[in-house]
């Protein structure tokens, strides 16, 4: 098991490759904040310009999804989702955000929903390089396969 520092880095830099002068936004929620806070000096160690949204900042959820997050989405380079499920804002908040998401084809996002420290110490600290060949190899075996 590794760290949040770990996991952050590994999310950054392998999954997301944020790179320098990049615009990025993060959206998480306050139960999720020192994750999205670990995500966000990450972050500005390498791009120009981050914008961070605390989603009570808007409101208490369940919240609509606000307007000045989709024109963030719209312009960014990169955006990472990190927030915990609220009831009832998979239509309010959600699906608009994973719309304005799929407007922006540039676009690298990480949606994080329902991360926990433990995902962050545990599965993000996870060779990804590994994972990546060896879900190769599987794929080569069973790529011709009309059954598994």
């Amino acid at each position: 098991m590794g760290t949040i520092k770990q996991g952050v880095k590994q999310a950054v830099q392998n999954c997301l490759r944020v790179k320098a002068g990049e615009r990025t936004v993060i959206i998480t929620d306050a139960q999720t904040r020192e994750i999205g806070l670990a995500v966000k000096a990450a972050i500005e160690k390498v791009a120009s310009q981050t914008q961070f949204f605390v989603m009570e900042d808007f409101g208490e959820r369940p919240i609509d999804f606000p307007q000045v997050i989709a024109n963030a989405i719209r312009a960014a380079d990169v955006s990472v989702y990190a927030a915990q499920v609220a009831k009832g804002e998979l239509q309010t908040f959600r699906m608009p955000m994973l719309r304005a998401i799929e407007a922006n084809v540039k676009l690298r996002h990480a949606h994080m929903i329902g991360i926990t420290h433990e995902i962050m110490k545990d599965g993000m600290c996870s060779d990804y390089k590994e994972i990546q060949r060896v879900s190769k190899l599987v794929y080569e075996k069973v790529k011709d396969a009309r059954r598994i």
